[in-house]
């Protein structure tokens, strides 16, 4: 049975200001995977390494 929790990307649907309906932990940790994306986006990167 699935529970029905809203997907961050539900959310992103049906609210205008959907940062707003995120609690603080959520807001939070949605500030720590952009950080880290944007990080890992400025190191060079090893062509090798790219099919992984």
């Amino acid at each position: 049975m699935q529970e029905n929790h809203p997907s961050l990307f539900d959310l992103l649907l049906e609210e205008s200001s959907p940062w707003e309906v995120l609690q603080a932990e959520q807001q939070l940790l949605a500030i720590y995977v952009l950080a880290r994306l944007i990080a890992n986006a400025t190191l060079p990167h090893d062509k090798e390494n790219d099919d992984e």
